[in-house]
């Protein structure tokens, strides 16, 4: 083993004792709505999570890949972006160091934070809570920028006003998928037109729903 691999190795095994960790607190009430739960997260770390954290320009520091690699639970088969954004949620989450800091000033404010352990491996494609579109009911709240924030690490807050008591409550029905009913995959199919046989190809005689795709071609030329 030459020296570059036994330095890797050994960042390795000491990356074996990571805990991170999450922290929520519900607001009493937040523009017009009582119970608004606000998930908090590291928008970006000035200084290292641990020992061998690295050092990005632009990004501050970021577990790094290989670690992150064995922190993710990756299923046989996943994309690139589940596992990049998996790898973003892990690095928006806290020490335990950080947690508390953040909790006490939190509680310093009012506010009665809960800190919850994640289990690790977190699941391939887990949200990066800075990735989720916002606008309207959801949005990011930047704590960092409060005057006085004593904290060395910038941290931001998602919250989705949908969940709450409000008038942005009623919302939350137009984002639940609708009821299946019976017979919907043949609407479905029906709906697919030309697109059927080629679907049949590609699926192969093999696949389950080869014979439902298939049949369904047939009826439209019959």
């Amino acid at each position: 083993m030459d020296k570059h691999e036994h330095e890797t190795q050994a960042r390795t095994d000491e990356g074996g004792d990571v805990r991170l960790y999450t922290v929520a607190s519900t607001i009493a009430e937040y523009d017009g709505h009582k119970d608004v739960v606000f998930n908090w997260f590291v928008k970006q770390h000035r200084e290292p999570l641990y020992p061998f954290t690295d050092g990005l320009p632009m990004r501050g520091f970021e577990l790094p890949r290989r670690l992150a690699g064995e922190l993710v639970d990756l299923p046989d088969a996943y994309t690139p972006e589940d596992f990049w954004c998996s790898e973003c949620a892990l690095n928006r989450m806290f020490t335990l160091d950080e947690a508390e800091m953040l909790a006490e000033y939190l509680r310093g404010r009012g506010d009665d934070p809960a800190i919850h352990e994640e289990e690790l491996p977190v699941e391939c494609g887990r949200l990066d809570p800075l990735g989720i579109p916002t606008g309207g009911p959801q949005d990011h709240y930047r704590l960092d920028r409060t005057p006085g924030y004593p904290l060395n690490f910038e941290v931001w807050g998602y919250y989705d006003l949908r969940h709450a008591e409000g008038p942005y409550s009623d919302e939350v029905a137009l984002y639940a998928p609708p009821a299946p009913y019976a017979g919907e995959f043949k609407d479905l199919l029906n709906d697919l037109g030309d697109e059927l046989q080629p679907i049949a190809y590609a699926l192969g005689v093999e696949h389950p729903l080869y014979r439902l795709v298939d049949d369904a071609f047939e009826n439209r030329r019959h």
